[in-house]
């Protein structure tokens, strides 16, 4: 009894001080509850409490060290009135502590919600609807043109019909004034012959005599019987009023065709006959051996580069007075090229496994190398990248014009290898689609710059396949070396159709070139293999 008086009395003197901090008070108040619970079961709370403050849950250090002084319980303390306002205090602490800790730890999902966080099997219907939306502003040119095309047609015709109208209408009012000249000088003449008749009759009145009265009787009545005139009126031609009777229109507005998807003008080249222009001799005057030539590439108008694998060499040529202008030696023969600025080329020479570029100003004059990790092939350049081919192991890299590899492409989604002996490379017009020839395998084969198979081409003959080049409309066409041809290919690769074979003169083509701007097709021709083959395809 004497005790708890002493301890009663300790509170009173340490509240009464204000020397009691409001954690001591949260703890004496938790422990004097505690004093109340059964034995067996302070000493479990006891543990849990002192459990839970052990913990770094959010704590901070001050806050641990408080919890170790709590291990001692001071008995007989309560504080009813400020117990409510310390445990609300420390739960509030408690959930600051765990907000706290998940906002450090735990990523913001709104953070994390972007355009990287998209499955990759759902990243190609992203590039397609890209690609959709280029087509669709690129097609909406196209009506505007076909709008202005038919328009112009229409206007034509009815210029046509104009001047054929025109023509009939100055005959007939040419017959009508012809008939109203005549007419009005007949009545002229009628008018002189009644004055002359006037004055004779005057004169006569002078001396009047049978005879003469009987004369004059005469020439007025055949005067009176010459005062004639023609009426006439305008018969319209039946056939025309039939015509205008049951023809309704000028003539009528027929479309021809759907252009569906992407492919618009697939059927462009369909029903076209190629025309055969002329052979350009590629030949120089310092060559060892026949032109074999393996890449072409325009770099302006009328200016085509080819390169000269046999004769280790690239070549300037200009294609309007279809002569060399340049050319310039290597150690090794190069095989392919692309233009990477106006000014400069890309040239792969694959024996020294090394891209040469080579400046186009003034002539051909070298340039920096890169030094590239396999036989280089097949170039070409778009965004800022050069896209290459290698063979042994068949593979094609995407790197930046350092030589710093962005992207390898050689298997697909399952681990399977796509290419055996990869050739040639080319990329649409709209940067959406990769196109790469593969010698062995005799396919072309679609990628996106992923890597992602999106189409392919197999030829059933057999035959090995070999340059590509790109028109404006999609449109890719394709050397097939051992047939003697060349294939045109819709952009998904879908559909063929064979627009030059042996017949045309074709003999083993390496490479071709397509000009846009004059609608020509360049091809390697070994029939002549000193020569370039020119077709125009309109």
């Amino acid at each position: 009894m004497a005790t708890k008086e002493r301890n009663e009395g300790h509170v009173k003197t340490i509240i009464s001080g204000r020397t009691m901090s409001r954690s001591s008070m949260a703890s004496t108040s938790r422990l004097s509850s505690s004093t109340r619970l059964p034995s067996s079961l302070r000493s479990s709370r006891i543990d849990f409490i002192a459990s839970r403050r052990s913990s770094n849950f959010g704590s901070s250090p001050s806050r641990r060290s408080s919890s170790v002084k709590l291990t001692s319980p001071v008995r007989g303390l309560t504080s009813p009135v400020r117990r409510p306002r310390i445990i609300n205090k420390q739960i509030l602490d408690r959930k600051a502590s765990k907000q706290s800790l998940m906002s450090e730890n735990i990523p913001n999902e709104f953070e994390t919600m972007n355009e990287n966080t998209v499955p990759e099997e759902l990243e190609i219907f992203i590039d397609r609807c890209k690609n959709i939306e280029k087509t669709a502003v690129q097609n909406i040119k196209k009506v505007e043109q076909s709008h202005a095309a038919v328009t112009a047609e229409i206007k034509k015709y009815r210029k046509q019909v104009n001047n054929v109208l025109d023509v009939w209408e100055k005959e007939a009012l040419e017959k009508v004034d012809d008939i109203m000249k005549c007419d009005i000088a007949h009545l002229n003449s009628i008018l002189e012959e009644c004055v002359k008749l006037e004055e004779e009759i005057l004169q006569s009145a002078k001396e009047v005599t049978e005879y003469k009265t009987k004369l004059l009787e005469v020439n007025v009545i055949e005067t009176e019987a010459k005062n004639t005139y023609r009426e006439y009126k305008f018969i319209c031609n039946e056939s025309i009023s039939n015509l205008l009777k049951t023809e309704t229109r000028i003539g009528e507005v027929e479309i021809t065709h759907e252009v569906a998807g992407l492919y618009n003008n697939l059927n462009g080249f369909d029903s076209f006959v190629p025309t055969y222009l002329e052979e350009i001799n590629v030949k120089a005057e310092t060559d060892t051996f026949d032109c074999d030539i393996t890449g072409m590439a325009m770099i302006g108008t009328h200016k085509l580069v080819v390169t000269d694998t046999d004769n280790k060499s690239i070549k300037s040529v200009d294609t309007k007075l279809k002569r060399i202008t340049s050319h310039l030696n290597f150690s090794s023969g190069p095989w392919d090229l692309t233009m990477v600025h106006r000014g400069q080329l890309a040239v792969t020479i694959p024996s020294e496994k090394i891209i040469q570029f080579v400046l186009t100003t003034g002539g051909l004059t070298r340039d920096r190398h890169l030094k590239v990790s396999g036989e280089c092939h097949g170039i070409t350049y778009r965004r800022e990248c050069l896209i290459v081919s290698f063979r042994s192991p068949g593979k094609v890299q995407i790197m930046n014009l350092q030589g710093r590899v962005l992207k390898i492409i050689n298997q697909d989604l399952h681990k399977t290898r796509l290419f055996d002996w990869p050739d040639y490379i080319a990329v649409s017009k709209d940067d959406s689609s990769i196109y790469v020839s593969d010698w062995q395998r005799n396919t072309v084969t679609r990628l996106s710059w992923k890597g992602e198979v999106t189409g392919v081409y197999k030829d059933t003959i057999g035959t090995n396949m070999a340059g590509i080049a790109i028109a404006k409309d999609g449109s890719v066409f394709v050397c097939k070396r051992t047939s003697h041809s060349i294939v045109k290919l819709s952009p998904d690769c879908s559909v063929s159709n064979t627009i030059l074979k042996e017949k045309h003169g074709l003999k083993y083509p390496w490479s071709l070139c397509f000009c846009d701007e004059e609608s020509k097709l360049y091809v390697d021709n070994n029939r002549n293999s000193n020569t370039i083959a020119v077709f125009e395809l309109r």
